[in-house]
């Protein structure tokens, strides 16, 4: 029987050495079965060996085209949509490294595009990478520009990876182009004074009210327990009045 994830599993331990010696003809053999029955994540994997040999190198050689072709298949066609999501991430992240912008082909570029746009998507990786292929596109260098916009987007947004190499590298970069974003200025000793005041009158004042409307509820409860305190016998009275007046006219 074809089962994909079985054959999968066998190319991964095979690739890895786990369990087994390590045996990239066999993985290789194993990835092939998978992808020649259709499944769409083999097709990835065999994608990504193609770009970056790793460890198939050895019986796999590197074949950019032939990969981008099987990405670009991926990216635009497949049922499984983690399979389309990392399709673009590997095309993108392939592109933006060796293809110059204005050589882009539309379809590709519309690949980039919208890699660059899923801040969900983009791997910490390619933030500074993105942001020098969109520079490739500007006709000058005024960096704090419109047609730099896009790039100084991707380096911020680099900026708050969690891997602190792209950080470096993000901040470095927005450095060099001469607009990288200023620090907050330390605070003074006169306006944390000011600040302290303004945050106590604001306590004070929102203290100030609750007490208020505190004396207010206290006062309505006293007033309403005063009017119970006439009413109630009143009323009390006038049943009583009302019964022995009923009581006599029976009699």
């Amino acid at each position: 029987m074809f089962v994909p994830t079985a054959l999968m599993i066998l190319h991964d331990c095979y690739r890895r050495g786990w369990a087994v010696d390590a045996d990239p003809a066999t993985a290789l053999r194993h990835l092939e079965a998978a992808v020649a029955g259709g499944s769409e994540s083999a097709r990835w994997y065999l994608a990504t060996y193609l770009l970056d040999g790793d460890t198939m190198r050895s019986v796999l050689p590197p074949d950019p085209q032939r990969a981008l072709g099987i990405l670009r298949k991926l990216e635009r066609g497949a049922k499984d949509v983690s399979v389309r999501s990392l399709s673009r991430m590997s095309a993108a992240s392939y592109l933006v490294r060796h293809v110059p912008i204005r050589e882009l082909s539309v379809q590709d570029r519309e690949i980039v595009d919208q890699y660059a746009d899923d801040e969900a998507q983009v791997a910490s990786r390619d933030y500074l990478p993105l942001a020098l292929f969109y520079a490739q596109g500007a006709d000058d260098t005024d960096y704090s520009g419109y047609q730099y916009r896009r790039s100084r987007e991707l380096l911020q947004r680099g900026l708050k990876s969690r891997v602190e190499s792209v950080n470096r590298a993000c901040m470095t970069q927005l450095q060099t182009w001469g607009v990288a974003p200023k620090p907050a200025p330390v605070p003074t000793a006169t306006e944390k004074a000011v600040k302290t005041i303004k945050v106590t009158g604001m306590l004070g004042g929102v203290a100030a009210v609750m007490i208020f409307w505190s004396f207010v509820g206290l006062f309505l409860l006293s007033v309403a327990a005063a009017i119970n305190a006439v009413i109630v016998p009143i009323v009390l009275i006038v049943f009583g009045i009302a019964a022995v007046l009923a009581f006599l006219r029976r009699g």
